[in-house]
């Protein structure tokens, strides 16, 4: 049974990954209840071991946060939305444990880096068809999946680029198989990236690919790849008009010469100190951010008219929750970024380039509630804890032996040999 539910995690954490992508009829009823055969075969699995698997403080924070949410509806000035919410973490938090008790081994956790690398593929593939289709965002030469946000999809494709390329570098047993599909996975990232105009998209990947890029030239062929990718493959993604325009988007945000790069942001980060300093301790309530804004006359909306977001995790985090709830969120992210401090090396590095990538951009978008945002954490931890597993302890020997039983002479204990403390034999 546990064979059967890690192989139906890797399609779970794909439409995990892709949950708010618009699919119409029978596909799309059955992204949302993927989960549902997962959580069948996990519950056989502990009825046959009789036993789950400790939680780690990664688990227990979030759990903590969940907890926190829901008791906020006590005093939230959106109570509908904060009970809506708190469904939405009860969902994540489920998929966090099962994971948790299924990812046991190293082997195990590469199912859920998989899963994880699917999800980002489906998201790039939708976001390509649009590009092709030439389905723009609001009019713009964005792109994106379908009820996806742009920069919703360069944070995936940023943070899922340095695991492909681990994967394809490390990859052990039957996963080896999937490594000429994971080495191409870096560039098709950084076309996707490019086609969302994602600024804090395109910043949030260099970790990511300053890795890629130094690993790759360690290698004998890598030179020569870079160089062909340089003269030939960029030069002709660049000519793409839509493409030359998020590049100048991107490139005047870097350098700060544009003003349209702060998009009102300004405004909202104004907006949410002002609700912190009026509700310092428990905010105004989870999902209270915008109706708070609105009352203030503080806010902006989006082209579709939706009234817009702090645009920033820790600013809506505290305006929402106060600084109780943000102290239970940041331990939350410090145990997550503990545990994938504690893998070797090899796996380390590009783990830490993600969670990099999504530090950073929470200083450009409120993610707290993102499935992908706590998918790779759930799966960093059980990766990581994959390598700090007690080693098993010896079975006792079937043979009982006699409680009477002459205990043989130990070098260790000289008194006990013959001939001790009785001088020369005559």
């Amino acid at each position: 049974m546990r064979k059967v539910a890690l192989w139906l995690t890797v399609p779970y954490l794909g439409a995990v990954l892709g949950i708010n992508i618009a699919i119409d009829g029978p596909a799309g009823s059955a992204v949302r209840i993927a989960g549902l055969p997962v959580f069948f075969f996990w519950t056989l699995t502990k009825i046959q071991e009789h036993r789950f698997r400790k939680l780690s403080p990664f688990h227990w924070g979030f759990l903590c946060f969940v907890l926190f949410n829901l008791l906020s509806m006590f005093w939230s000035i959106d109570a509908t939305n904060t009970y809506i919410l708190f469904w939405k973490y009860v969902f994540i938090l489920g998929m966090s444990i099962v994971l948790w008790d299924l990812y046991r081994t190293e082997d195990e956790a590469q199912f859920g880096i998989i899963g994880f690398l699917v999800g980002a593929f489906i998201i790039f593939s939708q976001t390509l068809s649009n590009f092709v289709q030439k389905k723009a965002y609001f009019g713009t030469d964005r792109f994106g999946a379908d009820g996806l946000h742009p920069n919703v999809v360069a944070l995936v494709l940023a943070v899922a680029a340095p695991l492909a390329w681990m994967f394809a570098t490390n990859a052990k047993g039957k996963a080896r198989w999937l490594g000429p599909i994971t080495y191409t996975f870096p560039l098709i990232a950084l076309f996707g990236i490019a086609i969302t105009g994602s600024r804090g998209g395109a910043v949030a990947s260099l970790p990511g690919f300053i890795y890629i890029l130094v690993d790759l030239i360690k290698r004998p062929i890598g030179i020569p790849l870079v160089a062909a990718a340089v003269f030939f493959g960029f030069p002709a993604i660049a000519a793409q008009p839509e493409i030359q325009n998020n590049f100048k988007r991107i490139t005047e945000t870097l350098d700060g010469t544009s003003k349209e790069a702060a998009n009102g942001r300004d405004l909202l980060l104004q907006a949410g100190e002002e609700i912190f300093r009026r509700n310092p301790i428990l905010g105004v309530g989870a999902t209270g951010f915008r109706t708070a804004s609105v009352q203030m006359g503080m806010y902006e909306q989006h082209e579709n008219g939706v009234v817009a977001g702090a645009h920033n995790t820790y600013v809506e985090v505290a305006s929402e929750l106060g600084l109780v709830g943000l102290t239970i969120f940041l331990a939350t992210v410090i145990f997550a970024i503990r545990s994938l401090w504690s893998l070797p090396k090899p796996y380390r590095t590009p783990w830490m380039c993600g969670a990099f990538s999504f530090i950073v951009l929470m200083t450009y978008e409120h993610i707290e509630w993102r499935y992908f945002l706590w998918a790779y954490m759930s799966v960093g931890v059980c990766h990581a804890y994959s390598f700090l597993r007690e080693k098993p302890k010896l079975a006792a020997t079937s043979v009982p032996v006699p409680s009477t039983a002459v205990r043989s002479p130990s070098p260790s204990r000289p008194e006990e040999m013959p001939g001790y403390g009785r001088g020369p034999r005559g």
